[in-house]
């Protein structure tokens, strides 16, 4: 348990080292709601768009709960979970929200200029789409 909770947490340093490098600190923040719901990093966008950036070791074990609560009080923007194990970026479903997956070196870049992402569909083909795309499962 030790060990886990000191994984996630240098993951999470890792990433906002990432996020710093990129955007002032005055554009990220941290979200947490009443009933503990969190998002580990909100990236503040033009016209009303947030980002929600989650550092994960795993983005397979990743419950996207905290992300839907989150993205109903906001839900214009991306959102992203951030993995140290990924080749190239890809994008996932959860919870009727597109996922995209990168690494903590990509997602500095990926914020401010989001490159095309890949989906695997339900019949197994591969889909290329962008941030914002809308997918239809």
């Amino acid at each position: 348990m030790i060990g886990t909770q000191l994984n996630a947490s240098i993951m999470e340093h890792l990433v906002l080292d990432e996020l710093q490098t990129m955007f002032s600190s005055r554009l990220l923040h941290y979200w947490r709601d009443k009933s503990q719901h969190e998002i580990d990093f909100v990236v503040d966008r033009s016209q009303g768009r947030v980002d929600a950036v989650e550092a994960k070791i795993n983005p397979e074990a990743f419950d996207a709960k905290s992300l839907r609560q989150f993205r109903e009080l906001h839900p214009n923007g991306n959102n992203y979970v951030v993995c140290p194990f990924v080749d190239t970026l890809y994008a996932i479903r959860r919870n009727g929200l597109t996922i995209y997956v990168c690494r903590p070196d990509q997602i500095g870049a990926e914020l401010i200029s989001p490159r095309r992402a890949r989906r695997d569909t339900k019949d197994g083909m591969r889909r290329t789409l962008n941030p914002g795309d809308r997918i239809c499962d």
